[in-house]
C-alpha cells in the first residue's frame, strides 16, 4: 500500500523502475497535492504502528520499521517544501529533475508511446503548479538563490533555443516494436512545439520577473536563510 502511495506521487519514477501502470501521469506539486499526499502515507504509518512488533517474525518486524521509517522521510520531504526554493540547472530541481528523467522513458509498446504524449501534455500543468509554489514560498520567505536562478534561466534558454536536439524527443522505440512511429513522433513533436515550449517559456518569465528579485546573494547559500531552516536541515540530514 505505501508503495502504490508513493507511485501515485510519483508515476514517472514508477515508469522508470519498470512499473508500467501509471504511464500518463506526473507529479502534482500543489500544496492540497502534498497535504494529501502526507494523509495517506500517514495512514497507512498509522495501521502499522498499532501492529504490536513483538508478534512478529524478524522479517516482518524489520518490513514494519522500514516502513515507519520511510513516512517518516516523506513527511520530513514534504515539511522542507524545498519546490518552492530549489530552483537550479540541475536535477535538484524539480524542473529540471522532469528534464532528466523523461528522455529516459522506454517505450517499447503503443500504450507506453500514448502515454508519453500525454504526460508530455500535462507538463504545463506541472510547470503552472510550481510557478504558484515558488510565489508561496517568496510569500513566506523560502526564496532560492539568486546566482541558481540565473543559471535556471540560462538553462532554459538553451532549452528553448534547441529546437532541433529536443531532449522530450529523444526516447525512440525500437525496430519491431508494432507502434505507429511516424503517427507517435508527430503527435509528440506537436504536443512539444505547441504546449511544453511555451509553457517553458511562461516559466522561464516567472524566474526572470518575479522570483529573481528575492533572491538570496551568493553569500547566503545555505537551509539556515531561510525560515526554520535550521530545522529542515536537520529534517534532511536524518534523511
Amino acid at each position: 500500500e505505501l508503495m502504490d502511495v508513493f507511485f501515485d506521487a510519483y508515476p514517472l519514477a514508477a515508469t522508470l523502475v519498470g512499473i508500467r501502470n501509471r504511464e500518463e501521469g506526473l507529479s502534482e506539486y500543489t500544496e492540497a497535492a502534498h497535504e494529501a499526499l502526507a494523509a495517506r502515507a500517514a495512514d497507512v504509518a498509522s495501521r502499522a504502528e498499532a501492529i504490536d512488533p513483538a508478534g512478529l517474525n524478524q522479517d516482518d518486524r524489520v518490513t514494519r520499521a522500514v516502513l515507519l521509517q520511510e513516512v517518516e522521510q516523506l513527511k520530513t520531504r514534504l515539511a522542507a517544501r524545498s519546490v518552492e526554493y530549489a530552483i537550479a540547472d540541475m536535477f535538484a530541481s524539480p524542473v529540471n529533475d522532469l528534464f532528466t528523467m523523461l528522455p529516459m522513458v522506454g517505450i517499447t509498446e503503443q500504450a507506453h508511446a500514448d502515454g508519453y504524449v500525454t504526460r508530455l501534455g500535462n507538463l504545463p500543468r506541472v510547470l503552472d503548479e510550481i510557478a504558484q509554489r515558488h510565489r508561496i514560498g517568496i510569500a513566506a520567505g523560502r526564496v532560492p538563490v539568486t546566482r541558481l536562478v540565473d543559471a535556471t534561466i540560462e538553462w532554459l534558454d538553451r532549452y528553448l533555443a534547441n529546437r532541433e536536439n529536443d531532449p522530450l524527443l529523444r526516447p525512440a522505440p525500437p525496430a519491431g516494436s508494432g507502434i505507429d512511429l511516424d503517427a507517435f513522433r508527430a503527435n509528440r513533436k506537436r504536443v512539444v512545439d505547441d504546449l511544453v515550449r511555451p509553457a517553458m517559456a511562461r516559466y522561464r518569465e516567472v524566474l526572470a520577473t518575479e522570483v529573481r528579485q528575492h533572491g538570496r546573494s551568493t553569500e547566503r547559500p545555505g537551509l539556515c536563510w531561510l525560515p526554520d531552516g535550521e530545522a529542515m536541515y536537520a529534517g534532511l540530514a536524518r534523511h
